[in-house]
């Protein structure tokens, strides 16, 4: 349509100005605008808060993590190895109620593992499966009695022999 040059504008193209108008000139949208306002105000202060709280319990309670448990000489076991690096027996006064050196009653590879780990002073264990004999070692090397799962701390050998290390 066409307007004549006198006729008032549109009213809907009034509220295109408004924002940068006075309150009392277009009051409709401007209650329309601050009820939006008060709304995304809320929200970001839910947010805010929600972070700040979360923030705030974890820096009271600390960071509580699981207590790992000390990884196993079983995890690293092969078969067909040994150590070819120098060493002593270890645990050789752990012994049952008589007297006998536990490492000589384990009878599996199972059993030499487990008993390896729990004796400190061991780090690491050989099992000859044909004899079922265990050996719980403490190496004598530097090299590995720094670090007993080097590669230089093993070598090929017979398949009924398996060798393992405990992880540091």
């Amino acid at each position: 349509t066409v307007r004549d040059f006198n006729e008032p504008d549109d009213p809907n193209s009034a509220a295109l100005c408004c924002a940068a108008l006075p309150d009392f000139v277009c009051p409709v949208l401007r209650r329309r605008l601050v009820g939006r306002r008060i709304l995304a105000g809320g929200i970001l202060l839910a947010l805010l808060s929600a972070s700040a709280s979360a923030f705030i319990i974890r820096a009271v309670l600390g960071e509580q993590r699981p207590k790992e448990a000390p990884l196993s000489s079983c995890d690293a076991a092969q078969n067909g190895t040994s150590t070819c690096s120098a060493w002593r027996l270890a645990g050789v006064n752990v012994t049952d109620a008589a007297g006998v050196r536990k490492m000589d009653l384990a009878n599996s590879i199972t059993e030499c593992c487990r008993g390896c780990d729990e004796v400190k002073s061991c780090q690491g264990w050989i099992f000859e499966h044909l004899d079922k004999r265990c050996r719980w070692v403490h190496f004598v090397d530097e090299v590995c009695n720094e670090n007993p799962g080097a590669l230089s701390c093993r070598c090929f050998t017979s398949r009924g022999i398996a060798f393992s290390f405990k992880p540091p």
